[in-house]
């Protein structure tokens, strides 16, 4: 009987490091494929304004709540005292639209990475009316990962 030697050899390091980039690289297109399509799916039934859309939608009837082109912090249950101040004044902007561009503005990256605890809230007119909370800054952080 004959025996035969078989050398068992491992990959090199460099191999076995090249192997797993292209597995993890992989992975990752994958990923970013599959929230590509959930964002597509949710499109259908969200159909929002680009944030320069919102920005000019809003910013003639109330050029308070901005910064030049950028938007300020919104204060908290600002959409109730702006959906008055349309039923007051008789301004042409429907709930939807209104909203619409509120969430366009809130989801945006620029108003999210403005978020930092002690940051300024505003109200219609541009004034202070708080301050950014520790906890809203996690948040806004949050938000931020999942764009």
């Amino acid at each position: 009987s004959r025996k035969t030697i078989i050398n068992v050899t491992t990959p090199p390091k460099w191999k076995v490091k090249k192997q797993k980039l292209a597995e993890k690289a992989a992975r990752e297109a994958e990923l970013t494929a599959k929230k590509a399509q959930a964002r597509q799916a949710l499109s259908i039934y969200l159909n929002l304004p680009t944030l320069d859309e919102a920005v000019n939608t809003l910013k003639p009837w109330w050029p308070g709540l901005f910064d030049g082109d950028t938007p300020r912090l919104l204060a908290c249950g600002i959409r109730d005292v702006l959906l008055e101040d349309v039923a007051q004044r008789n301004i042409p902007l429907s709930h939807k639209k209104l909203r619409r561009a509120l969430k366009a503005i809130t989801r945006s990256e620029s108003y999210l990475c403005a978020m930092k605890a002690g940051a300024c809230r505003y109200d219609t007119e541009g004034y202070v009316t708080e301050h950014i909370s520790q906890e809203e800054e996690v948040y806004a952080a949050e938000r931020l990962d999942k764009i």
